[in-house]
Parts: structure tokens; sequence; C-alpha cells
């Protein structure tokens, strides 16, 4: 008998993730394991923008924001790109908070050791034939997070995104790295029923002036739910970037979500985060011990008002998010008193 189960919308990342929990992982190394087998095969994943969001019995809901942010940290304005000049690629690399983000979670209690975690993505790195990336991830699972920080992969970074190449990316964007480790906002939606979502919710105020990015609508995210008879639930969505820059060194990309300083503009404030979609949220009733970790791909950002089981099944909630917008994919990975199911809508495309 499965001691959990996972739902995902990369079928990579949701087979390991389903083999860590029938090989005695939790929820949380489903995710982190899952995401890792995905970056494995995806230059655009291992540095994309990344959301985690974990709930339990006697955990409450958090949230880890591994968003990338603006790079620039301890440099003085460059004078920027005139009207009517080409802006260079490097100039939208952005710092990523991924690797931060998985290190973070796996301290909530994952089962297995980050190397264990992190090998089979490594042999697959291998059998695709990228060396360079199984290396770079090999070299994460033993040192973390700071890994950015080695000699030979900050230079790589700061010569795809760095100021030599006409972007911003300098060695304090890499010093500290730290993701926002939050608790959820908390909503009620009746029936007992309460609703947790991050706070990394697209902003809908409007740009700031000198917030220019390549793209007018936020990319679509991958996403990945998955649940254990402990009681825990747990859910990650990432942004690959496949027209990010490219780090060859290293065969993975640099998510091109910066803005770039333009002429005459005030630029973005270095080290904030940038707008990602990151569909997440867990409901939960605390009286039934009761918990859904949710995840919605081709989607901006969840609404509480979405959310509203009203005495229904989590199945019909996935439908009706599925069908809000074209293409979209609902999954759900939900435990009750230690009896886990998971769920999946197929998008309409």
């Amino acid at each position: 008998m499965s001691i959990g189960k996972a739902a995902g919308s990369n079928a990579d990342a949701e087979a390991a993730a389903e083999l860590l929990l029938h090989d005695g992982g939790n929820s949380i190394d489903a995710i982190i394991g899952g995401f890792l087998a995905a970056a494995a095969l995806d230059s655009a994943t291992l540095f994309a923008p990344v959301g985690i969001i974990v709930a339990g019995v006697g955990r409450g809901v958090r949230c880890i924001d591994g968003r990338p942010l603006q790079p620039g940290a301890g440099q003085r304005r460059p004078r920027g790109v005139a009207p009517g000049q080409a802006t260079p690629i490097a100039a939208f690399a952005a710092a990523p908070r991924s690797l931060a983000a998985l290190a973070i979670a796996h301290t909530y209690g994952a089962n297995k050791a980050m190397s264990m975690l992190a090998r089979p993505a490594v042999t697959a790195a291998r059998k695709l034939g990228s060396e360079a990336r199984a290396n770079l991830l090999s070299m994460f699972a033993t040192r973390g997070p700071r890994v950015l920080q080695q000699s030979d992969v900050e230079r790589a970074l700061l010569a795809a995104g760095g100021q030599s190449a006409g972007g911003m990316l300098g060695a304090e964007d890499l010093d500290d790295l730290t993701p926002t480790d939050e608790r959820a906002t908390l909503f009620t939606l009746g029936h007992d029923t309460t609703a947790a979502l991050p706070s990394w919710q697209p902003d809908d105020g409007g740009t700031r002036p000198g917030d220019v990015t390549r793209r007018e609508h936020l990319r679509s995210s991958e996403v990945l739910v998955a649940a254990d008879a402990n009681g825990t639930v747990a859910a990650i969505a990432w942004s690959p970037d496949t027209e990010g820059v490219l780090v060859p060194e290293f065969d993975v990309r640099l998510p091109a979500d910066a803005a770039p300083v333009l002429r005459g503009v005030p630029r973005v404030a270095p080290k904030s985060p940038r707008p990602s979609a990151l569909p997440l949220a867990v409901l939960s009733r605390p009286s039934d011990g009761w918990y859904a970790a949710i995840a919605v791909s081709a989607r901006g950002d969840l609404q509480p008002g979405e959310l509203r089981l009203d005495g229904g099944a989590l199945a019909v909630l996935l439908d009706e998010l599925a069908h809000v917008e074209r293409g979209t994919l609902a999954l759900g990975a939900s435990v009750t008193r230690g009896k886990v199911q998971s769920l999946r809508v197929p998008g309409r495309r």
C-alpha cells in the first residue's frame, strides 16, 4: 500500500515523486526530488522561479517564495539602455533563489538527505548527455545553495549575466539569496474550510516606471503536489524560461525576468522579487484533520473566491478551476486521517 500520492503537470517530476513516496519518502521529499528530476532534463528548470507551500497536522501552512531577484546590488547605476537601442539578453538575467528555496523546504522535515534526492537527477542528466548539468546538480546536493558562490559557478553566472555581457548580475547578488519563508494568508470559506494562499500572487496594481521585461504576460508554470500518510501535503510550482540566459558552462538558463535599466528612468530596486505565475493554495478542515494541496498550471494566480468547496468534493473544485481558463491543468493531493488521494483534471486546450 502506498504511503502517499503525487500528481504533476510534468510527467518526469510526477514519476520521481511517486517513486520517492513508495521508497519511504514523505511529501516534502517528493516535491524536491520531483523538481530535481525535471531540472535534470530541462536547462530552464533548475534556476526557474519557484514557489513552495507545505501544510499539515501540527505545522500550519508555510510558504517559501523562491522567485528570482532584481540584480544590481552594491553596484552603481549604469547609464542604461537608450531609447531605440537594442537591449542585450544579459540585461534580463535575474538572480535565482530556487536552490535556496529547496534547501529551506528540506528543513521542514524531509526524510531523505538532499544527496539521495538529487542522485536520480544526476544520473538522468548524465544519460541525457549533459555532464555539465549533472555536475552542477551533484555540487548542489553536497554544498546546498552556496554552490552559487563557488568560484567556478559564480564565474560562469557572471559571464552570462554580468556587466561584461551587458547585464547587471554581480557577486553581491549571489551572496544572499535567502527566500522569504512565511505563514500563508488564511481565508475562511465556510463549512469549516480554510484556504491558505501565499503572498506572492501577481500584483494587479500596474507596472512601475522602468519595470520593463521581455514579456507582456507572465509565463505559465509547471506544478507538482504530494501528500503522505503522516498528514502533510506539499506543493511546488516553477516557471521555466526556455528563452532565458544560457550559462553554457553548466548547460542551464537564468530566468530572463529582470527589468533592464533604462536611460533616464528610475531603475527597479535591486534585491526585489520579480513577478512570476506560481499558483498554489492549501485547503483545510481542521475539525476533520483534512488537508489538501492545490496547484494550477497556466494560471497567473488563485483567488479565495475560487476555492469554495461548499460541501462539495475536491475533484469538483479542481474541475471548476480547470474550466476558468483554456489550457489550465488543475491538480490536487489530499490526506484525511491517514488516507491519501491524488486527483488531476486535464487541461482543456
